[in-house]
């Protein structure tokens, strides 16, 4: 029994025997439904620690070994992984289906990068449920780095599709936000230059809190449909796009497209905006305060120092504003 595998069969494609030695240097925990998940753990006598309880996965990591490789790959419907870790973590999605009804699909803490490559040609789904108590589906306390040439799908039941403390870079690969009961993207920060992002959800699409954004390529895709929200924001910082296309639409009242407190600077890139929320209008001493759907709006300055920019205003978002500044519009 000590050297049986258990693997389900839909996962092996095929079978090399060797009479020589093995040397792993990779760890995969693969899922298998609601039986206990695989773990191929060659680090466990060197400070990483892996416990499997049916689907939920726990990674205690003291090694002090940069760079480890998880490969994760199979399904269940009621499964997680938790991973505290000194290091930075490179986890391998590959084909991957994870649901977990209770909290974030993955979880991950200790400060350190959480590096997100998507296996090329793979298709990888990750969601959480309504009984969730944390703040994501992906959620971690130190920046997330997406690359490599697979897809994920992320769905934020509880509250956002993918949340972390530090920053969110995007490299490349196909990230969907399938829906998110707050914001799609929540980080400190933002990068992006390769890649495609596609977000729907019922807050902000790409909430960089308070950290700036910085885009020079890819294709961004979001879709916000409550009001007050923005499709791609930054609180106090500013937003730098050099490259890349860009679309938004937002359709609730007084939501934004692309909004900072900061400047917003476009050098390049393809942007398109469609605006359909109505106006709304409080009372104030001299009467009332409108507060308007607008596709780019900056406390501070928009400097546009190039790019192409395709706006829509609908009819029935009324005095909406394609271009809005607290400190004025530089045109060069």
């Amino acid at each position: 029994a000590a050297n049986t595998l258990d693997v389900q069969k839909t996962l092996i494609d095929s079978l090399t025997f060797t009479a020589g030695t093995v040397n792993l240097d990779k760890i995969y925990i693969i899922y298998n439904g609601n039986d206990n998940a695989t773990i191929i753990n060659p680090y466990a006598a060197a400070g990483v620690n892996i416990t499997a309880t049916a689907g939920t996965v726990a990674v205690t990591a003291t090694s002090g070994i940069d760079n480890l490789e998880y490969n994760i790959l199979g399904s269940s419907a009621n499964g997680s992984l938790t991973i505290a870790t000194d290091k930075d973590v490179n986890l391998v999605l590959n084909n991957l289906t994870l649901t977990n009804p209770s909290g974030a699909a993955f979880a991950v803490t200790g400060g350190k990068t959480t590096n997100i490559l998507l296996k090329a040609g793979t298709a990888n789904t990750l969601s959480d449920g309504t009984a969730s108590t944390k703040n994501g589906t992906i959620t971690t306390d130190g920046p997330i780095v997406i690359s490599n040439a697979g897809a994920l799908t992320v769905t934020g039941v509880k509250k956002h599709g993918i949340n972390t403390a530090s920053t969110i870079t995007i490299l490349n690969g196909t990230t969907a936000i399938a829906a998110a009961a707050s914001d799609g993207l929540h980080s400190e920060g933002f990068t992006m230059s390769g890649g495609t992002v596609t977000v729907t959800s019922l807050a902000d699409g790409i909430d960089a809190g308070n950290g700036a954004i910085a885009i020079s390529g890819g294709t961004i895709n979001v879709t916000s449909t409550a009001a007050d929200v923005k499709a791609i924001k930054t609180g106090t910082n500013t937003i730098n796009i050099t490259g890349g296309t860009i679309s938004v639409t937002v359709s609730g009242a007084q939501s934004k497209g692309i909004s900072a407190k900061g400047d917003i600077t476009f050098s390049g890139g393809n942007i398109t905006a469609n605006v359909s929320g109505i106006a709304v209008f409080t009372a104030a001493e001299s009467g009332f305060d409108g507060s308007y759907a607008t596709a780019i709006k900056a406390d501070g300055a928009i400097n546009v120092n190039g790019g192409t920019f395709n706006i829509t205003l609908t009819a029935s978002a009324n005095g909406s504003k394609g271009f809005s500044s607290g400190t004025g519009i530089n045109i060069t």
